[in-house]
């Protein structure tokens, strides 16, 4: 661990001003009587209910929901050696959430390098264990297309650590794996429709709708569809976001199925939040204590916007012990930004320049595939299930040879911002530039039942990494590599007793090399090349089941040693330099305490250096919390049956602005609250629901993507989301 520099600067939240201290102080004192009568009630009148609601969906327990495991199946994670956090639908719904960030924030401690505006794939990025995760649609690598809304999500899967080599491929990081898991057809009748309005006053409205199709239920299919519209808590600023999905099963005969699917993504954000870009030489960072979440320090004529085209088909079949499944995807992304960045000036006066990219429009392919074959053998106490499986991905992309940028403003003021006319769009539009990845993996796998003693998970898989960049004007080649490599995943759990499950892991992945999609960087959209980096966990799972207590509780600690990727600040080139070392320790915990109320929360302490390089050896990365947290609480109200009322608490720790660590953003902590009232409106099953993310309105950074990307970008202030939902 590296000694941090002494002379960080410390800057007090605005969590502990007075005004905020006399509220936190009025909210705890109209709960606590609540609470403690709430203890008193009749526990059996309590539990009946609870067993009520914890019978309509095992989902409501993370170690017990089964999660996609690729080529071996399906599992619950109590069952396996690795960190597997859930967000189910319901999840999801309840935490108010349109992003992944507020998707999983209660499953996983995450935290956020980009926010959905300021990502041309349409959503927030997260970082799992300090680096960047795999991001999967059903089993399948996403690429570079956009990412699935997680409102057509039937759930979220977050398994932590070296988890990609389960689906049959190498990865891009040994941090961790993002599974979206869309709603899938089903075959009792679902209707399912909603409305609502958040992050100002964007409105939306959703429909969910599914069933069987003919009387055997032999062909089923689900249809989903949401839009939303409206100006953004940011003044000045506006968004329009929408998709449809439509997916057919079919069932000719029992030991055959036959999926398709078909879906259409839009995206377009008018009046970016500006990011700040910090001065390398010099770095300084405000307090973000003096800035305004709600006001505009970029330009209203800034967007980035997008559209995808997806298309999917799938079977799955038996053959006698052998079980065979495949499925292929193709993605047509169009993309286009006119972005404003700022670079903070380094006299800590609080004035910044603007510089404006025009990147032009840019269009990306993608097509993923996997197909495996399984059985299942039996020796003795022993069960098995090995699977071949073979996954490859194919990602081209073109656009302009190079993103132009030009100085708008020369100095504006966090103070006063000083807003310049849109300029001439003055790229030529012809896509000039090629970028080419192909990935392909074979691998053997072994999912091994010890009867009830312990479960096994080993892999070795070969994978194939080949990447070029082409200027199709000069005919002149860049960033080519072809590497392969062995990719080996053990991992042992063991069960001394039902309520005890330690567990540890070791995988080697043979990792893509990054890429810096920023205009600041000469080699911009040019990836660097493939390593090999190694991952160890060990860790213990718990399914708590007391009387009063009905908790899923999970602890780890892992060593990660990856390459070191950055863009240095000295000659604006986005490169590798030696070797990143990120350990940790991870405790999560989710279910009920006293029936009534129900508990989510988690906490990862990472302790990372560089490590082996020429170039800031022994510092700490960019952008790394020591420390990230989250606890929520929600109690159900015995006297006014389906009224429940929440609380949460996030938590993010001090990180490093810079690579010399030299400046520091502070910590900081967010509160939330929330209220939901379910019903029946004419004999149809209804929920009204209101949260409200960052209560005390504090100002801090939230997004920080030092890799090559954007710069430091302000978190929400306090916005309202309000929704109604109503089955039929």
């Amino acid at each position: 661990m590296t000694q941090r520099q002494t002379a960080r600067a410390f800057t007090s939240s605005k969590v502990l001003s007075m005004p905020n201290i006399r509220f936190l102080s009025a909210l705890v004192g109209a709960l606590l009587p609540a609470t403690m009568a709430a203890a008193a009630t009749d526990s059996a009148a309590v539990l009946r209910e609870l067993k009520v609601e914890a019978q309509a969906s095992d989902a409501s327990r993370p170690l017990a929901a089964k999660v996609s495991l690729g080529a071996l199946g399906e599992a619950a994670p109590i069952d396996l050696p690795y960190s597997v956090q859930v967000a189910t639908d319901r999840d999801i719904s309840e935490r108010g959430a349109h992003n992944l960030l507020q998707a999983v924030s209660g499953s996983t401690p995450v935290y956020a390098v980009m926010l959905p505006s300021n990502d041309g794939r349409g959503d927030a990025e997260p970082q799992l264990r300090g680096l960047d995760p795999n991001f999967l649609q059903d089993g399948l690598p996403v690429g570079s297309g956009i990412r699935p809304e997680v409102e057509a999500c039937e759930r979220i899967e977050i398994l932590d650590g070296p988890t990609a080599a389960l689906y049959g491929f190498s990865g891009t990081s040994l941090g961790g794996t993002v599974n979206y898991r869309l709603k899938a057809p089903v075959d009792t009748s679902l209707a399912v429709f909603g409305i609502g309005q958040y992050a100002g006053s964007i409105n939306n409205v959703s429909a969910d709708l599914g069933g069987a199709l003919n009387s055997s239920h032999s062909l089923t299919y689900r249809f989903n569809a949401y839009r939303e519209k409206g100006e953004g808590y940011v003044r000045g600023s506006s968004q329009e976001r929408e998709f449809v999905l439509a997916a057919l099963d079919w069932k000719p005969v029992e030991s055959l199925k036959l999926k398709a699917s078909a879906s259409h993504h839009e995206f377009d954000y008018q009046g970016q939040q500006i990011s700040f870009a910090v001065d390398g030489s010099k770095p300084w960072v405000p307090n973000a204590d003096v800035l305004d979440a709600a006001t505009l320090y970029g330009e209203k004529w800034s967007f980035v916007r997008g559209t995808q085209d997806q298309v999917l088909g799938g079977f799955a079949a038996s053959l006698g012990p052998v079980a065979l499944e495949g499925n292929s995807q193709f993605a047509h992304t169009w993309r286009q930004s006119r972005t404003v960045s700022g670079t903070l000036l380094s006299d800590a006066s609080g004035n910044y320049s603007e510089k404006y990219s025009d990147g032009g429009p840019s269009d990306a392919w993608n097509w993923t595939g996997n197909a495996k074959a399984s059985t299942k053998l039996s020796t003795g106490i022993v069960s098995q299930e090995i699977a071949l499986g073979y996954v490859g991905a194919f990602n081209l992309q073109r656009s302009n040879v190079n993103a132009a940028k030009t100085k708008i403003v020369d100095t504006s003021s966090i103070n006063n911002p000083v807003y310049a006319s849109a300029p001439e769009l003055f790229v030529a539009y012809d896509e000039h530039k090629r970028v080419r990845s192909v990935t392909n993996t074979v691998s053997l796998e072994d999912k091994a039942a010890i009867g009830s003693i312990a479960d096994l998970v080993a892999g070795i898989g070969y994978s194939r990494i080949a990447s070029r960049t082409v200027n199709e004007l000069t005919g002149a080649s860049s960033s080519v590599y072809d590497q392969d490599g062995i990719v080996p995943t053990v991992g042992l759990v063991v069960k001394p007793l039902s309520w005890l499950h330690p567990y540890a892991n070791w995988s080697r992945g043979l990792v893509a090399g990054g890429m810096s999609t920023t205009s600041y960087a000469k080699n911009v959209n040019e990836y660097l090349s493939p390593s090999t980096d190694d991952a160890f966990e060990i860790g213990v799972k718990s399914p708590i089941r007391l009387a009063g207590l009905d908790l899923d509780l999970s602890a780890d600690l892992y060593y990660l040693d990856v390459v070191n990727e950055y863009l240095d600040p000295a000659d604006s080139v986005y490169k590798q330099d030696g070797r990143e070392v990120h350990r940790g320790a991870e405790i999560a915990a989710s279910g009920r305490i006293l029936s009534r109320l129900k508990v989510a929360g988690s906490f990862s302490w990472i302790d990372a250096w560089v490590d082996k390089a020429l170039s800031y050896q022994g510092n700490e990365p960019v952008n790394i919390p020591e420390e990230i947290g989250r606890l929520s609480l929600e109690y159900a109200f015995a006297g006014m049956p389906g009224l429940s009322a929440g609380t949460a608490v996030n938590w993010s720790g001090e990180r490093a602005v810079d690579a010399a660590n030299t400046v520091w953003l502070p910590s900081y902590a967010t509160f939330d609250a929330s209220i939901r009232y379910r019903t029946a409106i004419a004999g149809h099953g209804a929920t009204l629901q209101a949260n409200v993310t960052n209560l005390t309105n504090v100002s801090y950074w939230a997004a920080y993507k030092a890799r090559g990307t954007v710069g430091l970008v302000l978190g929400e202030p306090r916005t309202l989301a309000i929704s109604t939902t109503v089955e039929l």
